[in-house]
C-alpha cells in the first residue's frame, strides 16, 4: 500500500496536460549558463550561454592564450546537444577570431575574420561539474571545469509553486502545489516543502548550502517528511539537493534520495519551481 505521503501528493494534481508535458520534457533539466573555470589553471576560463527551444544549444567564449605567442586569444564555440548520448554532451565547431586593433577605424566590409580551428566538446558530469576538450594550433586540450562563484547565493524567503515527484518508475509522476520556505540558522539551510492547499504533509531538506557559480547544492541533506494530521514521521532519510538557482522572481532546484524510500521500495527524485512571495 502506498504511504500517506503519496496519497497527499496526489490529492491536488495539476491537469493531465501538464502531466503529459512532463513525460516529453528534454533529458536535461540543468541550465549550464555560467562562468566556468579550471581550478588548477589560473587565468583560463569559459563563458557558457545555453538557449534553444529544448535548451539544446550552447554558445561558448573561451579565455585562452595562443600556443605560439602566449597572447590572449578570442575563441568561440557553437555547440549542439548530442541526442544520441545518454549524458549531457554538447559538440560543435570552434572558431578563432581576429580583427583590427581597438581604436582603429571600423571596416564594415570586413569587420572580423573567423577561422574554424577544430571542434569543442562540453560534457556535463553534474549540474556544477563538467569536462571540455578542444584543439588549438594542433594541440589537444582537455580540462575538468566547475562553475565559478562570484557572489554567494541568497535564497532565504517564502515561495509558492509546484513540485514533480517521480519514484524510479515504480509509480507515475505526481505534480503537487507546494509552499517552499527557505530558512538559515547557524550555517544550516533548510528547505521546507508544504503540500497545498491542505498542508497535510511537511518535508524538510536540511544541510550545509554550497555555492557553485549561479547554482547551489546540499550534499547528504537530512530529508524528513511528516504527516501533520497524525504527527507520524513518514520517512527520515538522506537526499542530495542540487541545481538550486535563485532568480529575481523565484527559485528552483531538484533532489534525489540516497537510498530507497520507506514504504515504496525505490528512490525518489523531486524537482520544484516556485515564485517569491
Amino acid at each position: 500500500m502506498k504511504n500517506k505521503f503519496i496519497a497527499a501528493l496526489g490529492a491536488t494534481l495539476f491537469s493531465q496536460l501538464l502531466i503529459i508535458g512532463s513525460a516529453t520534457a528534454a533529458r536535461s533539466y540543468v541550465d549550464f549558463t555560467d562562468i566556468w573555470y579550471d581550478q588548477a589553471t589560473s587565468g583560463w576560463g569559459i563563458n557558457i550561454v545555453q538557449s534553444g527551444n529544448s535548451f539544446d544549444y550552447i554558445f561558448a567564449t573561451l579565455f585562452i592564450y595562443d600556443p605560439a605567442t602566449g597572447e590572449p586569444t578570442w575563441v568561440t564555440g557553437e555547440l549542439k546537444l548530442d541526442n544520441d548520448s545518454k549524458d549531457d554532451v554538447f559538440t560543435g565547431p570552434l572558431y578563432r577570431h581576429t580583427s583590427k586593433p581597438t581604436g582603429t577605424p571600423f571596416d564594415p566590409v570586413k569587420p572580423l575574420n573567423s577561422e574554424n580551428i577544430g571542434t569543442l566538446t562540453f560534457t556535463a558530469t553534474a549540474p556544477d561539474q563538467a569536462s571540455i576538450s578542444y584543439s588549438v594550433g594542433g594541440m589537444k586540450v582537455e580540462r575538468k571545469i566547475v562553475r565559478q562563484t562570484l557572489t554567494g547565493n541568497t535564497i532565504i524567503g517564502t515561495y509558492y509553486g509546484s513540485a514533480l515527484f517521480t519514484y524510479d518508475s515504480c509509480t507515475n509522476p505526481v505534480h503537487q502545489q507546494m509552499r517552499v520556505t527557505v530558512e538559515k540558522n547557524s550555517g544550516t539551510t533548510t528547505f521546507i516543502l508544504t503540500t497545498l492547499p491542505d498542508e497535510t504533509v511537511v518535508c524538510n531538506l536540511k544541510g550545509t548550502l554550497q555555492s557553485g557559480g549561479r547554482t547551489a547544492k546540499i550534499d547528504n541533506a537530512q530529508y524528513i517528511c511528516q504527516d501533520k494530521t497524525t504527527g507520524k514521521i513518514i520517512w527520515d532519510i538522506k537526499a542530495n539537493v542540487s541545481n538550486i538557482i535563485a532568480t529575481t522572481q523565484g527559485i528552483e532546484g531538484e533532489w534525489i534520495t540516497t537510498k530507497k524510500v520507506d514504504g515504496i521500495g525505490c528512490k525518489e527524485t523531486g524537482r520544484f519551481s516556485a515564485i517569491l512571495y
